[in-house]
């Protein structure tokens, strides 16, 4: 699949450099702490809303929103307004419910004691999260290291029950192997940074190897937000999941039809 008589097809390198980085990464960790548990991976399919279907399929024929200011230039533009979208319409400034951020305050109120770990691509949703959950604490791009390393302390002693992290800036140097469950608010390539982010609460000492390791993944059914997490797990990358939106939309591809 990736090669030819004289070495790595070109238009492949990028999705065998990730699959190598990712292998490696779990190879050596493995090779070191054997005990390490397996990942419990829950995905949750919730509806798009009326408000959702209208935008959505307004981007997907016209580039653009009406009655706003959302004009889209490119794939990989109309792709990013495609995906806020399907996470929360008010970042894009649109009217509208968001049922990802519905599903995440009720689970909060249904498990209360659970320590939590929510990612997410956007520190924008973050910080609209944030202001939903002022008990939690966020860890962004542009939080100070030394606030970093207090929110981690506080997290690890139970004295903060919920982190909110931007995948970039959470995907290594972070112990927070005190939550049971980590939430998926979205994902994106490459997945080596996606693995990275899973393993921040993934056990560190044998003795505790057996709590829960609950990964929540959100996702919008029948749309694209879903059909990216079925490209995840066949390894794709960014370049590959753009190129399949862009098949996607002229075609008009239903979710279980990946194409490639």
């Amino acid at each position: 699949e990736f090669s030819t008589p004289t070495g790595i097809k070109e238009e492949c390198k990028e999705k065998f450099a990730s699959i190598l980085a990712e292998f490696s990464t779990v190879r050596k960790r493995k090779d070191v702490m054997p005990w390490l548990p397996e990942k419990d991976y829950c995905p949750i399919r919730l509806q798009l809303t009326p408000k959702q279907k209208n935008y959505l399929q307004q981007l997907e024929t016209w580039f653009e929103i009406e009655g706003t200011d959302i004009v889209t230039t490119g794939i990989l533009d109309r792709l990013i307004r495609y995906r806020q979208i399907c996470l929360a319409p008010e970042l894009l400034g649109l009217k509208g419910g968001s049922p990802k951020t519905d599903y995440i305050l009720q689970y909060i109120q249904d498990y209360p004691d659970e320590s939590i770990i929510i990612f997410s691509s956007f520190t924008q949703y973050i910080k609209i999260l944030q202001k939903k959950i002022p008990t939690a604490r966020m860890i962004i791009g542009e939080t100070p290291i030394p606030k970093r390393a207090e929110y981690c302390k506080a997290f690890q002693e139970g004295k903060i029950k919920i982190l909110l992290i931007n995948i970039q800036a959470g995907k290594e140097a972070l112990t927070l192997d005190k939550a049971t469950t980590t939430i998926f608010t979205d994902k994106f390539p490459p997945i080596g940074d996606i693995t990275q982010a899973e393993d921040r609460f993934v056990a560190t000492r044998p003795d505790i190897a057996d709590k829960e390791h609950k990964i929540v993944e959100l996702m919008m059914a029948n749309s694209y937000d879903e059909m990216i997490y079925d490209l995840l797990a066949k390894r794709y990358s960014e370049t590959d999941v753009i190129n399949n939106y862009k098949n996607y939309i002229m075609k008009g591809v239903d979710v279980n039809g990946i194409t490639s």
